[in-house]
């Protein structure tokens, strides 16, 4: 029964006992429910590791961490049988075991359904794959936040021009993002609550 653990509040915890927590938590909720078992909506968000949480957070919209969700599951010795199922459908031995886990977790409806999906081009691109195919198997909308490549060259000037002009490639895009949620949610964009997150 899930309140039986979370009984107490985060009182004499270790900064990572109460990290732990929260994520638990979070966890939960993305299933929209308390941690009492009660229910309770929440705008769910499917992200990839990398993709900035602060401006979902203040639009009131529950990231769900679909690599995070997956080390959950190895931590709990189900990964295996997730991984041979993204196999047995399509997705190569070759992409990292988070991906082919999230995978397969999503083929067995394992994960919550997201309300939208909202990932980054940052550091692992089967993550952005993966999030296209959930778009699609969920039938929900996705933004993809692509993060520019190779603009440092070692040449002091040109490098500066270049991440001068990533930085605001990047702006417009996190503008493009408040712009996605707010058609795809309802959710407006509260400044003074993006500055508290």
């Amino acid at each position: 029964h899930i309140s039986a653990r979370f009984e107490s509040a985060h009182g004499d915890l270790t900064a990572s006992q109460k990290r732990g927590r929260l994520l638990a938590e979070q966890f939960i909720g993305a299933y929209n429910k308390t941690t009492a078992g009660q229910d309770a909506y929440h705008t769910v968000a499917w992200r990839s590791l990398f993709m900035p949480t602060e401006i979902l957070y203040a639009m009131d919209v529950l990231p769900f961490t679909t690599e995070m969700a997956a080390a959950q599951l190895a931590i709990l010795g189900c990964q295996v049988e997730r991984m041979e199922t993204a196999e047995e459908n399509g997705f190569s031995q070759d992409i990292c075991s988070f991906i082919r886990t999230a995978a397969g977790a999503a083929i067995e409806d394992i994960f919550p359904t997201p309300d939208f999906l909202a990932t980054t081009s940052h550091l692992c691109d089967p993550s952005a794959k993966f999030a296209s195919y959930a778009a699609l198997k969920y039938r929900r909308p996705e933004f993809v936040l692509d993060i520019p490549y190779g603009i440092y060259e070692g040449v002091y000037l040109e490098d500066v021009r270049r991440v001068n002009d990533a930085v605001g490639y990047l702006a417009g895009q996190f503008e493009d993002l408040v712009r996605f949620i707010e058609a795809h949610t309802g959710a407006g964009f509260d400044l003074e609550h993006f500055k508290q997150t």
